[in-house]
């Protein structure tokens, strides 16, 4: 059977899905440049603005919201504190507004750490949404980042920028919704309470390093926002391929500088590195691209 899943991240753990069984339409539409937009935090008090990089697709999902059997839209219980997902039913119509709408862990985006994606899949069979919390066996590995593509006519990555339910006397048994999805990365933040762009972001060449390592270093952002740096995520990727970067950590999370290791010999390799508070992830750094030896 044929559905659409709407999924939200922490970094890499997916924290809620939904699953889009009765959809009206899909709107596809690519724009370049993508203008700044605001993204919801604290639960609309406060705004910042999210800059957007790059070339970009805007896609507008339509579609049925009604009771169903089974609960709609599933919380990964494995997650805990302010990011914990609804634990209750999803079944009913007004069960699902609540799913979507709850200041402590709804679906709207919070923070630069929340992260979302939709997937088109042309084959449910065997995929089951109750093992988010441990998605290392059978049947669970779709909930982690590198979704089993096997069954996937489009997967985009991004940010859900609105979120609109309607209902009308002609259908009251029933609910229209919608959302408003941009694909692409978040590069830039205003007024933000997550740490700015790191500093004096380089590669260097110590006499440890291998083909198979990269040593970065980088010094601390002039602000980092409204509470100490916990750590910074260092991703990677190789330059000619498609997909998401790697993310590492330094030891101690908070060191400024990594050797990035298991890396290929003569490859070039795209580097960024972003700061973290409790807050979330903050601005990333600028690309560089550098091959090993």
């Amino acid at each position: 059977m044929s559905e659409i899943w709407l999924r939200k991240f922490d970094r890499s753990s997916v924290t809620m899905c939904f699953k889009v069984k009765v959809f009206d339409n899909i709107d596809l539409k690519f724009s370049s440049p993508v203008s700044p937009m605001p993204l919801p935090e604290e639960s609309g008090e406060e705004n910042i603005l999210v800059k957007m990089e790059g070339n970009s697709h805007v896609v507008n999902l339509t579609w049925l919201i009604k009771n169903e059997d089974v609960n709609a839209g599933i919380s990964n219980s494995g997650v805990t504190g302010e990011l914990a997902g609804y634990a209750g039913n999803s079944q009913t119509i007004f069960e699902q507004v609540k799913w979507f709408s709850r200041a402590d862990g709804g679906f709207i985006g919070r923070h630069f750490e929340d992260e979302f994606d939709i997937v088109i899949l042309n084959n449910t069979t065997g995929m089951s949404v109750n093992n988010m919390s441990s998605p290392t066996g059978s049947g669970s590995d779709e909930f982690i980042e590198n979704l089993d593509m096997t069954n996937v006519v489009l997967k985009m990555k991004g940010y859900i920028r609105s979120i609109s339910m309607r209902t009308s006397s002609g259908e009251p048994a029933t609910f229209r919704a919608n959302i408003e999805f941009i694909e692409g990365d978040s590069v830039g933040g205003y007024q933000s309470k997550m740490p700015n762009m790191v500093r004096n972001f380089k590669v260097v060449t110590p006499a440890s390093n291998t083909d198979t390592t990269m040593t970065l270093s980088y010094t601390s952002p002039s602000r980092v926002g409204s509470s100490a740096i916990l750590a910074y995520d260092i991703a990677h990727k190789v330059t000619s391929a498609g997909g998401e970067y790697t993310i590492q950590n330094p030891s101690p999370a908070t060191a400024t500088s990594i050797t990035v290791s298991g890396l290929s010999s003569g490859t070039e390799y795209n580097f960024k590195v972003a700061g973290r508070n409790t807050q979330g992830r903050g601005e990333w750094s600028r690309v560089i691209t550098k091959s090993t030896t």
